[in-house]
């Protein structure tokens, strides 16, 4: 009554507006026709073309404008003819309901018809069905539209109203043309009775609803006569078929027995027949079960077409109402849930080549006389006149049965394909509405919002929803489930308490166990699923306990405690699960001993897994309450229960899980492998996922939250069960690997033996030897050991990425509902000219995760690679890099082609972009597209690489980054050096162990004048071998070079393995040759000045200061 209100208001605001705006005659469609023709006849400018299309606009207008006046007129007789309709139907339900007849009835009136006249009844009927469903389409699709009358007349109001007041502005302007004035105006007149329209609409509502509901059951009550009246025709017709062939099997019965022959042959022709009308006899019952099966799966594919377009109807008609999830839940229950036919394929295929032996059988037979001149010759036996005669008559006898026979076969085998072909079409049908209304129940709201309304309403809806439970509770047959809860808790705790009298035992098998893994000669692999089986064993007492609460809770409390065993099973179940995982983790449990997780880790785990029992538990179970009679709509129970344990989930447990899983990540530190980065997505995800929970409930969306959770516990599931049998697996390879070291090595013991046995000389070497070899042997051991775990690794992450998939595969259907929410479109040239091509929801959020995924793996690439490959194989310096640079680009580019064709930017649109794009970085950015160019011809080309030691004109330096634009250098004083890309293309570039890092040292010596030449030579040679970082090939070499002016100068040339060699080995050489000189008293020469004076009086020199140069 509001909402008619407010939509009174608003179309007299409307009225209003319309009255306010300037008015003027509307042209008629010739008027307008006229001066289209002159204007096209005109010289067509930008302004005449503008004019053309605005009067060919006001055209199409004026034409919407009478089909409107026609709708609006028509809609107005509909409603004052309503009432009288409604009447009219009501008093046809009325007849119909009087003349309804039961069974017996109809099977009376048909007793006196013969087949064929019951057969053209049956094509009747099926054509009044036929035309039936297509009422019952057109019914249901007015009431779903009458239904949704106040939102659409809402809607098309506030949306006419804006419009009416931009073309009020619009007419009001001096600037607006006359041809575009026209076209306002005939637009301002088809709005007004667009909203004329709306308001009789909506002032008609309840009389349409009610005539169009009346109609729907006056239909439907019809069918479902029409449909009882088929299926007893076709009884009857089966009936009266078999009466037939029971008819023609007495007949044979009788001849066999009145056979006064004394013909063998004659006796087996008569058996023949009696067998083939025994066969006419079952097929015919068999014919009239298919006939049965068929009007059953026909009916359940007739119903279901018409729930599909009941469904597709309403989904049109009350998209984004919070009604559609009220008519989702009632379309899930009415989904029809018989059984189908199954193996009939292979009865088809039976059926074809029972009827091709059959025909070929009768067509022997069709010659009479052909066919008893075969039984004399095959009989050898000689038939008088009386017998062939009586043999030709028992023969066109079979040949009749026979081609009864044929022809039961032939209606079989169509009915069988029917039968398959409609339960085909039931299947697709089934599924498609399965999708279909989980997509729409995942992303429509199924409850009102939690605001301040929500509370007010709390206490009706509890105390309804309290009722409700109240009402479930039924004791009064408590007596008749007490022989059946009786056996079920007694076999339960004779299980019970036959566990707990072992359990001292089990015990000390667990710990026999647990000891035996202490060395290797008593460990084995069996050792692990030996102990888990029986910790499972020890963990089914508490299981049985709770499953007699749930058996005398149930039995004695509900009138059906059948229906609860399946809610009790999978609880059951779940505290299995949970008390196992509670046992693996107890302190030096099989978390511990077998599967090496830390104490202190396993201890914080058990303790958070402790708490988080009943938080699971209750979010397993706040989904119960949507089986009420309000279902999840009005489920305001579940809601602040699953509410409450989130926001506890949220602030107790979470922390400490994250807590916990930081924790053992330190432990797992120094493995950067993929279950670190698991443990990490787990913290992260711990977090955001409570907080997205609530949000959703407080929106509405709770059957989605409830989906989600179901889910993400099932996620839970897979994950821990993934994780305890990756510990096995481990577990089992270690053992194999300390089996296989323990056996190499005992190998090698034997074979020393073996050889200090046979020669007693050279024991320490042979000793040293030895512990080589185990040294080598010992790396091969644990180098086969990881090549295997790496593979199982890999092995391992597909199965659980198996497993993820199989636990939300039901939902990757749900996404294609966003596929139906189109944001734009955009014209695509294809072979058939230009289509309109839209860009929906769905190609948004795929983008957006296609460019989430590929930064993710962009920024988790080198350690993913690094774990992945580089270390199973060996490189070249400065090849990993250049391996993981060049596959980054290729997929930042594979990433954003892929992103961007999601959203319509293909290549063949971008690529003149690029085009002006290239020109411009030929000339705007040419020294920065040079240089990311010569960074990727450095990266194919690999002049240098990340660690080379390089010059390149006045800067030396180890290479540290490659980058778009720049390499970087880190100089021998530690600074870094940046040099553009374009230098190491362009410039002379020295690479010091671009192939070999081998490099040549020389060190230059000069002895004074006198000294031996070969004693230098050898010296020298000397210091150049004791050095150990001296290369031995190529060998040292000494040379005397020349005669200085003061000094013999000698060079010794030697070689290094790396070029961080090169100083420490000058140090060594420049101070070893110094002390041998000095040991064998040669001089190292040197430049040496003089100063003296002169008495030219007496001709002598006074020596007076000597200085030595360098």
């Amino acid at each position: 009554m509001r909402m008619r209100k407010k939509l009174t208001y608003l179309f007299l605001g409307l009225l209003f507006m319309l009255n306010t705006s300037v008015f003027a005659a509307l042209p008629s469609a010739k008027d307008i026709q006229s001066q289209l023709e002159i204007m096209q006849k005109n010289n067509q400018t930008d302004d005449n073309k503008v004019d053309i299309k605005n009067l060919e606009d006001t055209l199409v207008l004026l034409e919407q404008l009478e089909k409107q006046k026609q709708d609006n007129e028509n809609l107005t007789q509909e409603i004052q003819h309503s009432v009288q309709e409604l009447k009219k139907s009501q008093q046809s339900i009325a007849n119909l309901k009087a003349k309804q007849r039961s069974a017996e009835q109809i099977q009376k009136s048909l007793a006196n018809l013969s087949i064929q006249q019951m057969k053209n009844n049956v094509d009747e009927i099926n054509q009044n069905l036929q035309q039936i469903q297509i009422d019952l389409t057109a019914l249901n699709g007015s009431l779903s539209s009458q239904k949704s009358v106040p939102e659409r007349t809402q809607a098309t109001l506030t949306e006419n109203s804006a419009r009416i007041q931009a073309i009020n502005d619009a007419l009001a302007s001096a600037s607006t043309s006359s041809t575009m004035r026209s076209k306002l105006m005939v637009e301002l007149d088809y709005l007004q009775a667009s909203n004329t329209y709306r308001q009789i609409q909506l002032s008609g509502n309840e009389s349409l609803t009610s005539l169009y509901s009346s109609q729907l059951d006056e239909k439907t009550l019809l069918q479902q006569q029409l449909q009882m009246e088929l299926i007893e025709l076709q009884t009857a017709i089966n009936t009266k078929n078999l009466a037939e062939s029971q008819n023609q099997l007495e007949q044979a019965t009788a001849q066999k027995n009145n056979n006064s022959t004394d013909n063998p042959v004659i006796a087996r022709e008569l058996e023949i027949n009696t067998r083939v009308s025994e066969e006419l006899l079952k097929q015919t019952a068999q014919l009239n079960r298919l006939s049965q099966d068929n009007l059953r799966i026909k009916s359940i594919l007739d119903n279901l077409q018409q729930t599909q377009r009941n469904i597709d109807e309403q989904i049109s008609s009350l998209q984004g109402t919070l009604v559609l999830s009220r008519v989702i839940n009632k379309q899930r229950q009415s989904l029809p849930k018989d059984e189908m036919i199954s193996g009939l394929s292979k009865q088809i295929a039976d059926l074809r080549v029972r009827i091709f032996d059959i025909s070929e059988f009768r067509d022997r037979m069709n010659n009479t006389e052909s066919y008893i001149d075969n039984l004399t010759k095959e009989e050898k036996v000689t038939f008088t006149d009386k017998e062939r005669s009586r043999l030709k008559s028992i023969i066109e006898e079979r040949n009749k049965v026979i081609s009864d026979l044929l022809k039961q076969l032939n209606n079989q085998l169509n009915l069988s394909i029917n039968i398959e072909l409609n339960q085909q079409q039931v299947q697709t049908i089934s599924e498609t509405l399965q999708s279909k209304l989980q997509q729409q129940s995942f992303w429509v709201k199924s409850n009102a919002q939690i605001d301040l309304t929500f509370f007010k309403n709390l206490p009706t809806y509890l105390s309804f929803q309290f009722r409700d439970i109240a009402k479930r509770f039924d004791f009064s047959n408590w007596q008749d489930n007490v022989l059946s809860a009786s056996i079920l808790i007694t076999i339960l705790l004779v299980l019970t308490l036959l566990i707990l009298r072992k359990k001292s035992a089990i015990k000390q098998k667990i710990t026999g166990i647990n000891n035996k893994l202490k060395t290797f000669q008593t460990d084995n692999q069996w050792h692990t699923p030996t102990a888990i089986f029986w910790t499972l064993i020890l963990c089914l007492p508490s299981t049985f306990v709770f499953l007699i609460l749930f058996i005398l809770v149930t039995y004695f409390c509900l009138q059906d405690p059948t229906q609860a065993w399946t809610w009790g099973l999978k609880m059951a179940g779940y505290w299995l699960y949970f008390v196992f995982m509670l046992a693996l983790l107890r302190p030096n449990g099989i978390a511990h001993r077998h599967f090496k997780m830390p104490q202190q880790s396993s201890g914080n785990f058990r303790r958070i897994l402790k708490r988080s029992m009943w938080v699971v538990a209750l979010l397993l179970n706040t989904s119960i309450f949507t089986s009420l009679e309000g279902g999840v709509a009005y489920d305001v129970l579940g809601q602040i229960m699953t509410v409450s344990v989130l926001i506890i989930l949220l602030l107790m447990i979470g922390p400490k899980m994250r807590l916990a899983i930081s924790s053992y990540q330190q432990t797992l530190a120094q493995q950067q492998d993929m279950k670190t980065y698991l443990l990490q997505f787990i913290r992260m995800f711990s977090l955001f996922a409570p907080v997205a929970l609530i949000i959703l409930i407080g929106l509405g969306y709770y059957y989605t939250s409830l989906v989600l959770i179901d889910h993400l516990i099932s996620s839970y599931m897979a994950l821990t069960t993934w994780l305890m049998l990756r510990g096995f697996i481990y577990r089992v390879l270690e053992v194999s690997a300390r089996r296989l070291a323990a056996r190499r090595l005992k190998e090698k013991r034997e074979q020393a033996i073996a050889k200090q046995v046979a020669s007693d000389n050279n024991n320490d070497e042979e000793e040293f030897t030895i512990d080589v070899q185990q040294q080598d042997d010992v790396l091969a051991v644990s180098q086969v050991k990881d090549q295997v775990l790496r593979l199982v690794d890999f092995m391992l992450w597909i199965a659980l990425f198996g497993l993820l998939y199989f636990v939300w595969s039901d939902l990757i259907t749900v996404a294609y509902y966003l596929n139906g929410v189109t944001l734009w479109q955009q014209s695509i040239t294809t072979d058939v000219g230009v289509v309109m091509e839209s860009v929906t929801l769905l190609n948004l959020l795929v983008a957006f995760v296609v460019l989430l995924v590929t930064y993710i793996i962009i920024r988790n690439l080198s350690g993913l690679l690094e774990v992945l490959v580089f270390s199973n194989i060996k490189l070249s310096q400065g090849t990993p890099y250049t391996i993981t640079t060049l596959l980054t680009y290729v997929i930042i580019a594979l990433g954003a082609a892929l992103a961007f064709g999601m959203l319509g930017m293909s290549w063949s649109k971008l690529q003149w972009l690029f085009a002006a794009l290239s020109v411009g970085l030929g000339f705007g950015m040419q020294e920065i597209f040079a240089n990311f160019v010569s960074g990727i011809i450095i990266l194919f080309e690999r002049p240098v690489r990340i660690g080379d030691v390089i010059t390149i004109g006045e800067f030396s330096g180890t290479v540290s980054k490659i980058r778009i634009r720049a390499t970087t250098l880190i100089d021998f004083d530690g600074k870094e050096v940046i040099v553009p890309n374009k230098a190491f293309v362009t410039e002379r570039l020295v690479n010091w162990a671009l192939s070999n890092s081998i490099t040549r040292v020389v060190i230059s010596v000069g002895v004074a004048y006198g000294s031996d030449l070969e004693l230098v030579k050898t010296l020298l040679l000397q210091a150049a071998s004791e050095s150990e970082k001296v290369l031995k090939d190529p060998a040292p070499r000494a040379f005397f070079l020349t005669f200085g002016a003061s000094t013999l100068d000698h060079e010794l040339r030697v070689y290094v393995d790396q070029i961080g060699d090169r100083n420490p080995t000058i140090d060594f050489l420049n101070n070893r040759i110094n002390q041998l000189f000095n040991e064998n008293n040669i001089e190292i020469a040197f430049n040496q000045l003089d100063v003296f004076i002169k008495n030219q009086q007496t001709d002598e020199d006074v020596k007076l200061h000597t200085e030595k140069l360098a």
